[in-house]
């Protein structure tokens, strides 16, 4: 007879937590940068990022008749694997794994005179605003305060991977490109499960707030 138990698996894994918790600490700090550059008389919309999670076409946003007005690059993030490891972990309790998060940032451009005799190409702007975009997202991610994307003692360890440009594949308007950038993330964490007359364990939720196309919301906003 198989055993069963009456504990109801309602809990999110880590690996989802740790998901949320980056596009959340990206759309957090992106709101704080704008608020900074601000203060300091620069142009907010330079720090300015539009976050989603497995959101793999997010960059459609960029497309539309008439021309859409808010231009400003759109980060995705998602998981894409984890591998154990069996030195550091057990088989009932708790399995330590590192998993493998993409953050992917699309710059957007179009073509237009350079009010000279030239024009600027569109797949130069979509290029230099998806490097843009990386860079900002970089620099958040390995902020001292983000050494373990604020999820101790859940995550122990994080580091970037590579960087790779890709072109997605986008039916812009006339003259417009877009570009992505792949960030990828390596995270260790633990992963539990709920355990049969064992003490509970202390467990982690991440709860983001999301605006109807998806987008995640910062937690506090510029007023």
């Amino acid at each position: 007879m198989v055993n069963v138990t009456n504990i109801l698996i309602d809990k999110q894994d880590s690996f989802e937590i740790v998901r949320d918790q980056i596009a959340q600490i990206i759309a957090d700090e992106s709101v704080n940068q704008q608020a900074l550059a601000t203060s300091l008389s620069k142009d907010p919309d330079d720090w300015k990022l539009r976050v989603f999670t497995e959101n793999l076409n997010a960059f459609q946003q960029f497309a539309g008749n008439p021309p859409i007005e808010d231009v400003s690059p759109i980060v995705n993030v998602w998981f894409e694997s984890m591998s154990p490891d069996e030195k550091a972990s057990d088989t009932i309790e708790r399995q330590t794994y590192e998993g493998r998060f993409n953050i992917d940032c699309y710059g957007y451009g179009v073509s237009e005179d350079d009010g000279g005799t030239g024009h600027i190409a569109g797949d130069v702007k979509s290029a230099l605003e998806s490097q843009r975009a990386t860079r900002l997202v970089r620099n958040i991610l390995m902020l001292d305060v983000n050494y373990n994307l604020q999820l101790s003692p859940l995550v122990t360890h994080k580091m970037p991977q590579d960087i790779e440009i890709f072109q997605p594949t986008f039916d812009p308007q006339k003259g417009a490109q877009v570009l992505g950038a792949r960030l990828s993330l390596r995270v260790r964490y633990d992963e539990t499960a709920p355990q049969f007359d064992y003490p509970a364990l202390e467990e982690l939720g991440v709860t983001i707030t999301r605006a109807s196309d998806g987008r995640v919301y910062a937690k506090q906003e510029i007023v």
